[in-house]
């Protein structure tokens, strides 16, 4: 299902990382982002910084698959309500992201190619001014960046979701 070529970032590919022990809190996650060559958007700096994060016990692998919204069935575009609902329907059967996950690819996914976001399909986060966000990473202008997204956006059938797969 994966692309011949690890940058091959395409509706379809399979990625895997790894959650692991190791971040308790945001400004752990923040340095690892940041050590892994992904720079912090002030905005979404802001966001993790009133975030808790689950202590985990043991390393755990998942497999996070990346489609379009066209993949999805939305030839002409579609909100955020539309692709998690599609998502989890038969025979896709995809499941949310949680905020760890958005963050751990992030760190572990440095072959992402130029020119390309991958939004996060999680629930959304309520920001400090109350909007509804998502999170999503993108390679531009030479750095890889983790940016905010808002829910209220309609993605069109060309933008890329990444979502867990079911084991």
């Amino acid at each position: 299902m994966g692309g011949k070529n690890k940058g091959d970032l395409h509706s379809g590919k399979c990625l895997h990382i790894v959650l692991n022990t190791g971040f308790f809190t945001a400004k752990d996650f923040i340095h690892a982002l940041c050590w892994a060559g992904c720079k912090v958007d002030p905005a979404a700096e802001e966001l993790l910084s009133r975030m808790s994060f689950p202590l985990r016990k043991n390393d755990e692998e998942v497999t996070l698959v990346v489609t379009s919204v066209a993949g999805l069935g939305f030839l002409k575009s579609a909100k955020l309500e539309e692709i998690l609902r599609e998502s989890k329907s038969e025979p896709l059967n995809f499941l949310p992201c949680s905020i760890e996950t958005a963050l751990q690819l992030g760190i572990e996914y440095t072959e992402q190619p130029m020119d390309k976001t991958l939004f996060v399909a999680m629930e959304p986060i309520v920001g400090s001014d109350g909007a509804q966000i998502i999170l999503c990473i993108t390679h531009d202008e030479g750095d890889t960046r983790l940016l905010i997204a808002h829910k209220c956006i309609t993605w069109s059938p060309d933008d890329l979701f990444v979502f867990l797969a079911r084991k």
